[in-house]
């Protein structure tokens, strides 16, 4: 088994979002994550601190002309979400359904990098 983290990384308009990996996911063994723990700025470009961090359970989210919280702006924002998993040796598949920009790192390469404003479309990439 290999302990890789995985990160999500979306700057937000509008986000719907639905990110999935094909995989029955363990805990590591160092610190259990059962959920993903999300950061949120009130900014595209991740300056400064985030202005809200929770635990998101999954990462499915479609805010329309919301935010995720009332601390963040309905528009123009950018949330980053992480989780330490352990996965058996295999073929998986990350998919991000997003309106506007994402990022998806697995182990540190960055998997899909289509950061810019665009309209809602699913992204995938394959990791073995």
């Amino acid at each position: 088994m290999h302990r890789l983290i995985a990160t999500f990384i979306a700057f937000l308009a509008l986000l719907v979002s639905t990110t999935t990996a094909n995989a029955s996911a363990s805990l590591s063994p160092l610190r259990a994550q059962s959920a993903w723990t999300g950061a949120y700025w009130n900014n595209t470009d991740f300056a400064g601190q985030a202005v809200v961090t929770r635990v998101d359970g999954s990462i499915d989210f479609s805010w329309g002309h919301g935010s995720p919280d009332y601390r963040i702006n309905s528009d123009h924002f950018a949330a980053r979400w992480t989780r330490w998993v352990s996965f058996a040796q295999g073929d998986y598949r990350f998919s991000a359904t997003t309106e506007n920009g994402v990022r998806c790192y697995f182990d540190g390469n960055l998997l899909i990098n289509k950061w810019y404003t665009h309209g809602a479309q699913t992204y995938e990439a394959n990791v073995t």
